[in-house]
């Protein structure tokens, strides 16, 4: 399972939360999984050991445009953060009016 965060202080709390599913939903862009209006992600179900491309959107107020970005991963069990993508845009850059910054992994 793999619980995706937006800033550092984020990791602490993501590992308080409860472990479920993200759920998907649909966009102009297709279909997406992550929480509306916050993170979408267009890509392939999430798969230990398999290497998948994914497009990552990111709503909100704040302007992250053209900013460096990272995701942690953190192991259900042992609390272990990673970091799971392997290559990525390293920049965010906008999309439209509502999608502050997109980025492929």
């Amino acid at each position: 399972m793999l619980v995706l965060v937006g800033c550092s202080n984020s990791v602490e709390k993501a590992k308080e939360e409860q472990w479920k599913v993200s759920p998907t939903f649909s966009t102009d862009y297709g279909a997406m999984f992550g929480k509306e209006g916050k993170i979408g992600i267009i890509g392939g179900e999430v798969k230990a050991g398999k290497e998948q491309k994914w497009m990552w959107h990111f709503w909100g107020s704040e302007d992250i445009s053209y900013k460096e970005w990272e995701v942690k991963a953190v192991h259900q069990t042992t609390n272990k953060e990673i970091n799971p993508i392997l290559f990525k845009d390293e920049k965010l850059t906008p999309k439209d009016k509502e999608i502050q910054g997109h980025a492929r992994s």
